[in-house]
């Protein structure tokens, strides 16, 4: 049976100011945003970190001093790994050392959220071994028949520790057959518990305090976070 969180997360007095950066998703060459907080990031850095590259995209990038032209083979989330313009010549180079060739690095446009988003404390919890998720359930469907839900899943990474990730799904039951898609948006790790082994304590610290995060940043509006209590931004991909 579904249960729900223990305690109300409060929003701690003097928390950082968060800021998300791409990183790749574990096992994927997929990309993923992730909070960190805002004080880490040099000043000037946080557009050019932010940037997301598509395969074929013309840039500059700075190689031992030297600016020189490239293509992009793939967007790493920190990294760039780039094609030359001397046949056979590769490299992956920091995004601070690559420019777009024709434009600034900038991020992405955020959504435009005109609703007050305030998650509640209390979200449906499930628990299965060194897992949990965390559900809330958006208050109405698109069609009838799909249900959506901005989802938390904390899972352990090998020599990382229980991480806290955001996403949006839509459920479907019918005639006894369970359906799920996903929602186009980029899923967010939105905290890290690092932890030498799996335990039943860690999957819970983790949990609790990603529900503080997710809530904390809610009310600061958060766009990342925000986008994934809106029940409808886009149309889904059916899987």
């Amino acid at each position: 049976m579904p249960e729900t969180a223990s305690s109300d997360p409060a929003v701690t007095p003097g928390t950082p100011e968060l800021v998300w950066l791409w990183q790749r998703q574990p096992d994927s060459t997929d990309l993923e945003k992730a909070l960190i907080p805002a004080h880490l990031i040099p000043a000037g850095w946080l557009p050019m970190l932010q940037h997301r590259y598509t395969e074929g995209d013309r840039i500059d990038f700075t190689w031992d001093g030297v600016q020189q032209p490239g293509t992009v083979v793939q967007d790493q989330g920190m990294c760039v790994a780039i094609a030359g313009e001397r046949p056979g010549s590769g490299f992956t180079i920091h995004k601070t050392d690559v420019r777009p060739h024709d434009t600034e690095p900038a991020a992405p446009a955020d959504p435009v959220i005109d609703t007050m988003i305030e998650p509640h404390p209390d979200p449906v919890i499930r628990r299965e071994g060194h897992t949990a998720t965390a559900y809330w359930n958006l208050g109405r469907s698109t069609d009838h028949r799909w249900l959506p839900w901005a989802r938390l899943n904390i899972a352990l990474q090998a020599d990382i520790g229980f991480t806290a990730t955001l996403s949006s799904v839509e459920e479907r039951d019918q005639a006894g057959e369970h359906r799920e898609r996903q929602r186009q948006l980029d899923p967010v790790v939105v905290h890290h518990h690092p932890t030498r082994r799996p335990s039943h304590h860690a999957v819970r610290t983790c949990l609790r305090d990603a529900i503080g995060i997710v809530i904390s940043e809610a009310r600061q509006r958060q766009p990342v976070v925000c986008a994934h209590f809106v029940p409808i931004l886009d149309v889904p991909q059916e899987k």
